[in-house]
């Protein structure tokens, strides 16, 4: 196993030991919200786990990689899957993610 690098560590041991320099660590502060949501108190954990900025981007790439490999698997057996398109045949606007259309019962 290879050592972490230099620029690791500089994060990785401040973060551990709550050292990084967020607004709620100041009691100084008076405002302690998040400079990129303004939501909530922007602390470390919040910071890498709840914060909607930083997060929904990954939301939206994890479910891309989801959906790429069912399109894959699925589109060997069902030629007529549909991938983001809206259904007319139904008359909404919705584009649901994946849509098997069955030909025989349509």
């Amino acid at each position: 196993m290879q050592a972490p690098s230099f620029a690791a560590m500089r994060f990785a041991l401040p973060a551990r030991l709550d050292l990084l320099p967020c607004r709620a660590r100041s009691s100084m502060r008076s405002y302690q919200n998040c400079r990129r949501c303004g939501y909530d108190r922007e602390t470390l954990p919040h910071i890498l786990q709840h914060c909607r900025q930083f997060s929904a981007p990954a939301y939206q790439a994890r479910h891309d990689a989801v959906q790429g490999r069912l399109e894959t698997v699925m589109r060997r057996r069902f030629p007529s899957l549909r991938v983001n398109r809206a259904l007319p045949e139904i008359g909404s606007s919705k584009r649901p993610d994946l849509v098997v259309v069955d030909e025989e019962k349509r």
